[in-house]
């Protein structure tokens, strides 16, 4: 039998060859595990942003459906006042005149309202009458988006959302806030009724469920690395 000779010893020359493929072996087997373990990992992480991206645009969805919900009761209000021209109990005159009174002064919670324009981006109503009767198409909001226009042409196109920016009150003039409008027309007066509302409070809420899912993600991957090569 072939023999070699170290520091302990005579050891046979089998021994050791037997050590390095059993070594060969070990390191084989630990990057295939840790192939496997960063595969797990990479899948898992992208089962995560999946989930995480179906949910923000669930809650998403979500606000913009109150904000349609508020328009459609502006639509049915106009609709109200409209059957009363078109029975002949009001004036087209007088029956827009009362809806867009009412209108304007319908309030949700916390700061919500409704505003009004015609198809020429002319302000019909709003809960302050600084513009009213003014043409609104040149209107930039922060970042230089004519998001008054946007939201006329959402609304004749059968209603649509429209992000625009703007500043918060008492909030510094610099720091923009995002805003989440809806707009739908109302054909038979060619009216767009609209409203918006901040969406910082949402945004506070999905970066908070974001950081939670990440968080999970790598503690679970470390646990997952820990009980592979313990």
């Amino acid at each position: 039998m072939q023999t070699t000779r170290t520091r302990e010893g005579v050891v046979p020359l089998t021994s050791g060859i037997l050590r390095k493929v059993a070594n060969m072996k070990s390191l084989r087997i630990y990057h295939q595990l840790l192939l496997v373990i960063s595969t797990m990992m990479i899948l898992f992480a992208g089962v995560t942003y999946y989930l995480v991206q179906k949910s923000t645009d669930a809650v998403r969805d979500e606000r913009f459906e109150m904000l349609r919900t508020q328009v459609e009761t502006g639509i049915s209000l106009l609709d109200y006042y409209h059957k009363k021209e078109v029975s002949g109990q009001l004036s087209r005159k007088d029956a827009q005149a009362a809806a867009f009174d009412e209108l304007s002064h319908v309030k949700f919670e916390p700061s919500g309202y409704l505003f009004g324009l015609d198809y020429n981006v002319v302000q019909i109503f709003h809960p302050s009458p600084v513009n009213i009767g003014k043409d609104m198409s040149a209107q930039l909001d922060k970042r230089g988006t004519p998001f008054t226009k946007e939201l006329v042409e959402r609304g004749k196109a059968g209603g649509g959302r429209t992000i625009y920016y703007w500043s918060k009150p008492g909030q510094a003039d610099d720091v923009l806030f995002e805003k989440a409008g809806y707009s739908k027309a109302f054909q038979p007066w060619g009216i767009v009724v609209g409203t918006g509302v901040y969406m910082d409070d949402l945004n506070e809420t999905i970066t908070a469920m974001v950081w939670k899912v990440v968080g999970f993600s790598v503690l679970a991957g470390l646990v997952a690395m820990a009980a592979a090569f313990l």
